[in-house]
């Protein structure tokens, strides 16, 4: 009976540690790691383009997320966060072309993210500037004249 009280207690202590969660392969919901944005000289018609990269917790947040195009997500941003109040997290960036931007740190959940969702807000509006990240590990982000790309390295 000892030996059992010993066990669960190790168990109970190292469940309820956030920082050991984080870590334990069952809690992560994606493999995502890093990301590097990278301007062309001429990206966005020579504009600062404004990128958000959103983890989404809630299973309806992934399913609006999929159906929308950037235009629509900076539009809606405050609807969304109205709505889905703990739905997501965001990390921001107002990107200058021919640059780089600045590594910035993610969300302490965002391993527990359901998806993860990249957007570059174009002047341009015919296209969807959305990319889905999460299956992915260590990403560029490339931010072209008219189009973004997403280069994967494993």
């Amino acid at each position: 009976m000892k030996y059992f009280l010993r066990i669960l207690f190790i168990i109970l202590i190292l469940t309820s540690c956030s920082s050991i969660k984080s870590t334990v392969y069952f809690w992560e919901k994606n493999s995502f790691e890093s990301i590097k944005i990278i301007a062309a000289p001429n990206a966005n018609l020579n504009t600062a383009i404004a990128v958000d990269l959103v983890f989404a917790y809630d299973k309806e947040m992934v399913g609006e997320l999929e159906k929308i195009n950037a235009r629509n997500w900076f539009k809606g941003k405050a609807s969304y966060r109205l709505n889905f109040p703990t739905g997501f997290d965001v990390v921001s960036w107002e990107v200058i072309p021919g640059q780089n931007a600045p590594q910035k740190p993610f969300p302490e959940n965002s391993k527990r993210a359901l998806g993860i969702f990249i957007f570059a807000n174009y002047a341009i509006p015919d296209g969807v500037y959305r990319a889905r990240v999460d299956k992915l590990k260590y990403i560029e982000l490339l931010l072209g004249e008219i189009e973004i790309n997403i280069v994967n390295h494993p």
